[in-house]
């Protein structure tokens, strides 16, 4: 924010001059010598030494009939609101996706939790249907049944951890991204 408000304010600064008096200064000094009643010039007996010194100040103001250095100015000053809006924009961007990333983790775990108590209870159900087929009290089908249900809730879990990771992946990578530091090789990987 402060490399793109910087050169705005000294466009309105030096805009800003455009409208006051210029001021100027002149100074000179001299030293001669001159001949004094009828003496030869060139410092000898005689001769008088004088140092002469001047001093001048002058102002000069360019009036600003068409309105040219007032609407410099002007223009200064809206392009610096720009750069503050825009820089403004850019934060609220920011914590939007923030809040975002931070939300689609959040519902990824709870989501994550439930289908961790679902595969157990898939996985505890084929157990049980297990025990009941060796039994006798059930049918070898039901018993294959069961086990497919468990392998299909450990696959949705593994799924789901997945989908996970890759939500805090691509979290720390946009970190790493932003801060300028090397990107870490899962980051790399993922990218590629």
């Amino acid at each position: 924010h402060q490399l793109a408000v910087r050169p705005r304010m000294r466009g309105i600064r030096a805009s800003d001059y455009q409208l006051r008096p210029a001021p100027d200064g002149v100074g000179s000094l001299s030293r001669g010598s001159a001949a004094q009643g009828g003496a030869p010039s060139g410092g000898g007996p005689g001769s008088v030494v004088s140092t002469t010194a001047q001093l001048g100040l002058q102002a000069s103001w360019e009036v600003d009939v068409f309105g040219k250095n007032a609407a410099k100015r002007d223009a200064a000053q809206e392009r610096l609101m720009a750069s503050q809006a825009q820089w403004h924009d850019a934060r609220v961007v920011v914590a939007a996706e923030v809040a975002s990333q931070y939300y689609s983790l959040r519902s990824c775990e709870k989501q994550l939790a439930v289908t961790a108590r679902d595969a157990q209870s898939r996985a505890e159900t084929s157990r049980l249907t297990a025990l009941a087929t060796q039994a006798g009290f059930g049918a070898p089908a039901v018993a294959a049944l069961a086990r497919a249900s468990a392998a299909e809730g450990a696959s949705r879990l593994t799924q789901q951890r997945a989908q996970c990771a890759v939500i805090v992946t691509h979290h720390e990578c946009g970190q790493r991204a932003g801060s300028g530091d090397r990107p870490a090789a899962r980051c790399v990987q993922r990218s590629a």
